[in-house]
């Protein structure tokens, strides 16, 4: 049985290659010094390259970590420039408005000084016309 507790592939002549195998490894100490010293240093590879993966893993989170909040922050300093522009926007807006609403009083104001002056004007024409026949009536 191999260390994940399952069989090996059923291979037609695998158990008995294996078991000759073994028994060459058993009756050469020297090739199973050697086999033993490889597989150690296929361990000690995997290992460093397990290790190597989890640094590397780590790295690529952290880095996806700070990018997240790198754009998270530079988002946020968007949305408050937005909103800044937006209020003043509104804020010359309503001073737009609150001057064309003044421009349009004064106007109204006009306006009925005018009309109003108009009739002064024509009373005193009037006056003047009638005093102006009054004269030439005394003249005549």
């Amino acid at each position: 049985m191999l260390m994940n507790d399952q069989p090996p592939p059923a291979v037609p002549g695998a158990e008995l290659a294996l078991v000759v195998r073994l028994l060459d490894l058993l009756a050469d100490p020297k090739a199973a010094k050697s086999h033993v010293a490889e597989l150690d240093r296929a361990t000690t590879e995997a290992r460093k390259a397990i290790e190597q993966a989890a640094k590397d893993t780590a790295a690529a989170a952290k880095l996806r970590a700070d990018t997240e909040a790198e754009l998270a922050a530079a988002r946020e300093q968007q949305k408050e420039k937005l909103a800044q522009e937006k209020q003043a926007h509104i804020d010359a807006m309503n001073a737009e408005r609150d001057e064309l609403a003044e421009l349009k009083k004064q106007a109204a104001a006009a306006k009925t000084q005018a009309e109003a002056d108009a009739v002064a004007a024509a009373k005193a024409r009037a006056e003047a016309q009638r005093r102006l026949r009054v004269l030439e009536g005394q003249a005549a």
